[in-house]
């Protein structure tokens, strides 16, 4: 999800604590995403059921520049205990998150 700012504030800029202007997003972050290149804004990390109906299980909001593996015990805290299998991104597998621990 964009943010307003990223044209606007160069990551240099934000890691001294310039704000060239009012009404950017402070709180966002930079990231790159394999489809829209760089992105300034938000992440949001989603479970849901899958089935007929998908309905949403547990959700978190970080910046974008959030780590993925870093989320995936956050949302596995998060789910019902009944729940008997989980599939995710390639992302939230890496050093960090829960490899092997599912």
């Amino acid at each position: 999800m964009r943010a307003f700012g990223g044209r606007l504030w160069h990551k240099k800029d934000k890691e001294q604590g310039v704000v060239p202007r009012s009404g950017i997003d402070t709180e966002a972050g930079w990231t790159k995403s394999g489809h829209h290149g760089w992105v300034y804004g938000w992440k949001l990390h989603v479970a849901v059921s899958c089935g007929t109906v998908w309905i949403p299980l547990a959700a978190h909001l970080t910046p974008a520049n959030c780590a993925d593996n870093l989320m995936a015990m956050p949302m596995w805290d998060d789910l019902p205990t009944d729940v008997r299998f989980v599939l995710g991104d390639t992302h939230y597998d890496a050093p960090g998150g829960v490899k092997g621990a599912i």
